[in-house]
């Protein structure tokens, strides 16, 4: 098992290399730029439609705050010195975090989500790039789209300005001039984007800070809502207020964004909140969570859409594994502890020297609740990358070191692991692993003088950098 043997870093390498012929042989590829012509003019694009659109976007943020009704509601949600804030200093302090907040994106090892085209265990562990739907449809892993009537197509010319691609089937290098989807986690969700996958890729905040395109909320919510007839749509009765539309922007521009995730959901599955209070409830909202700083409370998703109403932050580069991503998360209970995928994913992780981090959100969509920051690092991971070197020779560590290997030996040796199963593992690793070294947050907005340290450990706020 990987967990018993404690590899230096050359031999780590080695193991790496043979696990990439089991998993599968590459598909050949032609070399492509980091960034194309078509990604830096949108990149362009959306700073300049951003600072046009800041000045306006923060009135109408202001104009929201100033209605009664969201103090309320920010005093229902939020804790600590935020409730006694004036609204510039909230503003202020939501724009710092938004420059370290965590951007995800969420992907299955075995099997893609139904009617989304992503990256698979096969398809990231052999490559330098972080493949998006377009790269992953030219080389042949899924069937093309018709890209005339096809809702991302539409999204990414229209709301993103791309430029078209010059056949209805682009090749892999005209598919290569668009982007990777990112969701940043501003409800600061343990496993990142819940829904789209128990593996979570965290991109560098400096890497993608100036190469993204933002919008307020998932432009796919967006394009079933709003989208013209002509474009087929999966969910037209979706409840967005299209009139409320703010232009993409970018990080330095990132008022729109946040007052379209405020304005564009015109309703919430929330008893109790007037129709006329919902910009109030959910600006409070993701104020409140985005910034509380009692992370370990459980707070109320209030509603399955709470799920997807994430600020879509989308790095127009090819991503590069080895320079764009810092940290990955797994989902404890999705049948991935002590599993083989799980050994592949933490070899490559060492190989690109990540950090590795489990974690578990408690919810479901009939009572959609998540617990904040119940995530721990993965000790074994520590002991072959430069971000474990602190951690390592603190004199609580063997012991933790211990306890999870024989937690992943028992994972590792179960045949039938059941959800059951999982269950029992989680409530045993988080109790011996909340409250010490190895239990980590998010970044907050003063956390770290580095945007590209990973987490922030909850016993003592010391970053954990590569």
């Amino acid at each position: 098992s990987f967990c018993t043997l404690l590899f230096p870093h050359k031999e780590m390498q080695m193991a790496v290399t043979l696990l990439l012929t089991v998993v599968s042989a590459p598909i050949p590829v032609p070399p492509i730029p980091y960034m194309s012509e078509s990604q830096q003019k949108a990149v362009s694009t959306a700073q300049m439609l951003g600072s046009k659109a800041a000045p306006d976007a923060r009135q109408g943020l202001f104009a929201v705050m100033n209605n009664p009704a969201f103090k309320k509601y920010l005093m229902r949600i939020a804790d600590g010195d935020i409730i006694n804030y004036t609204n510039e200093e909230l503003l202020d302090a939501f724009g710092r975090q938004y420059q370290m907040a965590e951007v995800v994106h969420n992907w299955y090892p075995a099997s893609s989500k139904p009617g989304i085209h992503d990256v698979m265990l096969n398809t990231t562990v052999p490559y330098e790039y972080f493949f998006q739907g377009w790269q992953l449809q030219s080389l042949g892993i899924f069937p093309p789209v018709n890209t005339t009537t096809d809702v991302n197509n539409w999204a990414e010319t229209v709301v993103f300005h791309f430029d078209q691609f010059p056949e209805e089937h682009p090749n892999f290098t005209e598919a290569s001039t668009r982007m990777v989807y990112g969701a940043m986690n501003i409800h600061k969700s343990s496993t990142g984007n819940v829904p789209f996958g128990s593996v979570s890729s965290v991109f560098k905040n400096s890497r993608i800070r100036n190469t993204s395109t933002i919008f307020g909320v998932d432009s796919g919510m967006y394009t079933d809502a709003c989208s013209p007839p002509s474009i087929p749509r999966f969910d037209p009765d979706l409840h967005l207020n299209c009139s409320q539309f703010q232009p993409v922007s970018t990080f330095q521009y990132w008022e729109p964004s946040l007052l379209a995730n405020v304005m564009l959901f015109n309703y919430t599955y929330t008893s109790g909140v007037p129709h006329v209070e919902y910009p109030q409830f959910n600006l409070a909202y993701v104020i409140g969570t985005f910034l509380n700083e009692d992370w370990t409370q459980q707070y109320p998703l209030l509603g399955s859409h709470r799920l997807t109403d994430y600020i879509e932050a989308n790095p127009a580069v090819n991503v590069q594994y080895s320079t764009d991503i810092k940290m990955v998360i797994f989902k404890y209970r999705d049948y991935l502890f002590g599993s083989s995928n799980a050994d592949i994913l933490r070899h490559w992780a060492i190989a690109n020297n990540w950090v590795v981090v489990w974690a578990d959100d408690s919810y479901n969509i009939s009572n959609p609740t998540f617990t904040a920051n119940k995530r721990f690092l993965d000790p074994v991971v520590l002991l072959n990358i430069t971000a474990g070197v602190n951690i390592t020779t603190d004199p609580s560590f063997p012991t933790l070191l211990s306890t999870f290997q024989s937690e992943w030996h028992v994972a590792n040796s179960t045949v039938n692991r059941t959800d059951a199963f999982y269950n029992a593992s989680w409530d045993r690793s988080w109790e011996a692993f909340q409250g010490t070294i190895l239990q980590v947050q998010p970044l907050g907005g003063l956390s770290c003088a580095d945007p590209d340290c990973a987490v922030v450990r909850v016993v003592d706020k010391a970053c954990v950098c590569a």
